[in-house]
Parts: structure tokens; C-alpha cells; sequence
């Protein structure tokens, strides 16, 4: 079972080097504004969900090149929950709205895959929820997922070990400081997986172009390429490959959402 505010908490975490830190170095503010009432649990898998806000902040960020307000609500309306994610941005013109949850469709120009969208539009639909926009241009967006309660009570899920040569995995950890590299290492082959590392995103993007992964640890603050465009590219060659963002900033996660 998932907590969606937990969710939301989680990915204004991750976002917070663009919202404030990126922000603030260009002379812009940004506010965030949450109105996160008390949810019931849904189920599905927290990774994706989490995904998919990061994304929609994301996207709110880039659409207030000058500044502006990020309001983040969620709410209980009968057998589902729901989550706004509205800006104060440039809006989408009526002409694209319609467009915009399609794969490699893009306004960003050809830095952008076109491909966080319609990613987002596919797990949600997969978690047998919605996902719409609401949009005016001049004024600001507002994205909508609505996401059907879990049946059950939220419990500790119960997961019996698998034997351990079962576990194994293939994992690409891409990180620029040696020390830590060396600890990923170190933590990821005792648990009796195959680790490969680099020490920059490009390095990381090559390496994984020439070989399967089982999942990539990928630091978040790069010289050269980030984190967030080295998911973005690994997404885009095997979106099945789990991606996970490794952050210096002070993000608190439980044990169970970094198994998910």
C-alpha cells in the first residue's frame, strides 16, 4: 500500500535542487504551496507514482521561466484520491492539449524526448486511474490524478526471501566522487550482485547502451550531465529499467519505498 503525501513529500525533495537552489542562482522565486489533507492507502508501486510527480513538478518548473507558484493538493472524493499539481506558467495552447500525453511530443525543443508525458499517462493508466490536464494559456496548467483506494487495510507487506542465487542482478551505478562509488560497490556485491560503475553521466549512458542492466543508481548532482538527464536518457533506450536518484540533499525515505 502507498501513501500518496508521503509521495508528494518525496518528490519535492528531489525536485528542490530546480524549484529553489537552480531557481534562486537565476534570480527567480518559485513557492511551493501544499494542501494535503488525510488519505486513505492506494496500491501500486510507489517508484512509479513517485516518477510520475517528479515529472509533473518538472514540468511545472520549466513552464515559469520567470517565476511563480507550484500549488500541490490532494484530496479524497469517493472511491478514489486525487492530486493537483497546478502552476502559475505560460499554459498550453488549446491547439496541443490534446497532444501532449502522446509519445515524442514535445514543446522543449530537441533537448526533450517528448517522453515524460506520455510515461506518466501509461502508469497511471496502468494503476487503473486518470490522469488529466487543465490548462490556460497565460495563466497556468493544472495536471489531475485520480487513483482508486486500495481494497485492503494498509499492512507491512510480508515478502518471503527468495534464495539468494535468485537475487542476483546486474546494476550500473554512475557516480562522480571515488568514495562513494567505492561504497556502492562494496554494499552491492556483498548482497551478491554484479556491479558496474562510472564516474559520469556520459560514461554511464555509453555503458548502459552496450549491455543489459537489472537497475541504475545514477547520482543526482553531476558536472556535465545530472542525474535527471541521465534517467531521462536510460528511460528512453529501456523504460523497464528501474532508475534511483542518489541525492546529497537531506531526503528522508523508508525502508520499504527504496524496495519499491
Amino acid at each position: 500500500s502507498v501513501d500518496l503525501n508521503e509521495l508528494v513529500e518525496n518528490a519535492l525533495d528531489f525536485t528542490r535542487i530546480q524549484w529553489k537552489d537552480d531557481a534562486e542562482a537565476k534570480g527567480i522565486n518559485i513557492k511551493i504551496q501544499k494542501e494535503l489533507s488525510i488519505l486513505p492507502f492506494i496500491a501500486g508501486s510507489a517508484s512509479e507514482l513517485r516518477e510520475v510527480i517528479t515529472n509533473l513538478i518538472n514540468n511545472a518548473i520549466d513552464a515559469m521561466p520567470q517565476g511563480g507558484q507550484i500549488k500541490i493538493k490532494t484530496f479524497k472524493k469517493d472511491s478514489y484520491v486525487a492530486l493537483i499539481v497546478e502552476d502559475t506558467g505560460v499554459g498550453i495552447p488549446k491547439a496541443l492539449r490534446d497532444r501532449i500525453f502522446d509519445p515524442f511530443f514535445t514543446t522543449k525543443g530537441v533537448q526533450s524526448t517528448g517522453l515524460g508525458l506520455s510515461v506518466s499517462y501509461g502508469i497511471i493508466n496502468r494503476h487503473r486511474g486518470t490522469l488529466k490536464v487543465d490548462s490556460v494559456e497565460g495563466k497556468g496548467t493544472a495536471f489531475t490524478i485520480s487513483l482508486p483506494i486500495a481494497e485492503k487495510p494498509a499492512e507491512e507487506e510480508k515478502v518471503t526471501p527468495m534464495p539468494k542465487e535468485h537475487r542476483k542482478a546486474c546494476i550500473l551505478v554512475i557516480e562522480d566522487e571515488e568514495q562513494v562509488r567505492d561504497i556502492f560497490s562494496a554494499i552491492l556485491e556483498k548482497g551478491g550482485h554484479e556491479v558496474e560503475v562510472v564516474s559520469d553521466g556520459r560514461r554511464g549512458i555509453e555503458k548502459f547502451e552496450k549491455r543489459e542492466f537489472d537497475l541504475v543508481f545514477t547520482d543526482l548532482g553531476m558536472p556535465g550531465m545530472s542525474g535527471w538527464q541521465v534517467a531521462e536518457k536510460i528511460k528512453a533506450i529501456n523504460g523497464r529499467v528501474p532508475v534511483i536518484l542518489v541525492s546529497g540533499w537531506n531526503i528522508e525515505m523508508k525502508e520499504q519505498e527504496i524496495k519499491d
